[in-house]
């Protein structure tokens, strides 16, 4: 495929995605995503500090096929979270070091991933 092609078939996968995840309505609901980028320490007074930022953001929720439960990479108790890149800041990548606020409770991001191009993340959540 000539380059120009494979953008606009990414281009195209994103906003089909971005379609797919809003028509869902209210099953996509506004979470608190907390990225935690880099740690500064003080080299003065050896404080440690974690910089953490809160972003608001649709994401689709549900829980994991009882097929898919092994008790052991995937519990019972995890969650999907399923997120469109539009809705991040611009360049940032979902980690395992984000979290997102659930009904007031704190779940951890233990695993990602994505489509090609990027324009979707699939997050394993698990209650911290």
């Amino acid at each position: 495929f000539p380059s120009h092609d494979i953008m606009s078939l990414t281009t195209l996968l994103s906003k089909a995605t971005k379609l797919a995840l809003n028509s869902l309505g209210d099953l996509n609901s506004d979470q608190d995503f907390l990225s935690r980028g880099t740690v500064t320490i003080n080299a003065f007074t050896e404080n440690v500090t974690p910089s953490e930022t809160t972003y608001t953001l649709p994401i689709l929720l549900y829980s994991y096929k009882e097929s898919d439960i092994d008790n052991s990479r995937i519990l019972k108790t995890d969650m999907k979270g399923v997120l469109h890149s539009d809705n991040l800041p611009i360049g940032y990548i979902p980690t395992n070091k984000d979290s997102v606020i659930i009904n007031s409770q704190k779940w951890n991001i233990v695993n990602t991933r994505t489509v090609p191009g990027q324009s979707v993340y699939f997050l394993q959540l698990r209650r911290s």
